[in-house]
């Protein structure tokens, strides 16, 4: 509280998500990407585009966060609880070459039940491919191609 006993500052806490009961995986992707006409937020010149983000969940999704992968630039909210059907974030980027199909390759959205699946299920299939001793295998995980040697 400043010095007239109004508050300057406040935090939210959220549970650790071992405790929290009933929490299913969550279906959570990008249901449209959009380029914005103008920054949606106060910039100083830095950011010369932006891109609104759709996201969609059927779950309420602790600890969501969003990449783009090979993308230079910042998302205006990352890291939070998805705890409604659907929400718009905005990609903000220092490339002014960058499209709406782009924007749409790279991003990948995570949360706390769903990122653990997808490292457990992809470390079970490169044991498998390590196993058979298969070369140049390509292998699929959040939508991007790795090669395998």
């Amino acid at each position: 509280m400043d010095s007239d006993g109004a508050s300057i500052a406040s935090n939210s806490w959220q549970p650790y998500p071992k405790d929290c009961l009933g929490l299913s995986v969550p279906s959570i992707g990008v249901t449209g990407v959009t380029h914005d006409d103008e920054l949606p937020v106060a910039d100083d010149g830095f950011y010369v585009a932006s891109f609104s983000i759709d996201l969609a969940t059927d779950a309420v999704a602790p600890y969501t966060w969003i990449t783009a992968e090979g993308l230079s630039g910042r998302f205006d909210q990352n890291a939070f609880l998805m705890d409604t059907a659907t929400r718009t974030v905005h990609f903000l980027t220092t490339d002014s070459s960058l499209n709406v199909s782009d924007v749409a390759a790279a991003v990948v959205v995570r949360s706390y039940k769903n990122s653990y699946l997808l490292g457990a299920q992809y470390a079970t299939l490169m044991e498998a491919v390590k196993e058979e001793k298969m070369m140049a295998t390509t292998v699929t995980k959040t939508g991007r191609s790795l090669k395998y040697a």
